[in-house]
C-alpha cells in the first residue's frame, strides 16, 4: 500500500491509475453505515470513485472460511459458491479477475454505489472518470 495525494487529501491504496484509487484503504464502517450516520472520516470519499479488485482466489478463501467457521446461512452460501456460483463467476470473468467501480455518491442508503463491473482495469478507470 502506498500513500497518494489527491486534491490536497492523503489516501492509502494499492495503486493509482489515471487519477483513480485502486483498492484503497477505506475507513471503518465504510461498507455498512447509513447515510445520515456516516462519520466525518467518510467525507473525503464523497463523490470519489474507486476501483476494488475481486479475484477468484480471494472469493475461494472467503467462502472456504464461511464453510469452516460460519453460521448455517454462511455455510450454505459457501457451499453454493463451490457447487454452482464459482463456475458461473469464472464464465463471466474468464481471467479470474473482476474490477468493480464504487462511489459514495448518496444513491445508495447504506453502502457506496456500484457503478459497474469490468474485465479490465482500464475499463473500470474509464467508468470512474466518466461518472465523476
Amino acid at each position: 500500500m502506498q500513500k497518494y495525494d489527491l486534491d490536497g487529501l492523503e489516501f492509502t491504496a494499492a495503486s493509482l491509475y489515471g487519477g483513480v484509487l485502486i483498492d484503497p484503504q477505506l475507513p471503518d464502517g465504510f461498507w455498512n453505515t447509513t447515510r445520515r450516520l456516516r462519520p466525518l472520516s467518510h467525507a473525503d470519499w464523497l463523490y470519489r470513485p474507486f476501483v476494488k479488485t475481486v479475484t477468484v482466489e480471494a472469493l475461494d478463501v472467503r467462502y472456504d472460511r464461511q464453510i469452516l467457521l460460519g453460521d448455517e446461512v454462511a455455510v450454505k452460501e459457501g457451499q453454493l459458491w463451490v457447487a454452482l456460483n464459482r463456475d458461473k463467476w469464472l464464465s463471466e470473468w474468464a481471467g479470474g479477475v473482476c474490477y468493480e467501480v464504487y462511489c459514495l455518491d448518496k444513491h445508495a442508503i447504506k453502502t457506496p454505489s456500484l457503478w459497474g463491473k469490468f474485465s479490465t482495469l482500464s475499463e473500470a478507470v474509464n467508468c470512474a472518470k466518466r461518472n465523476e
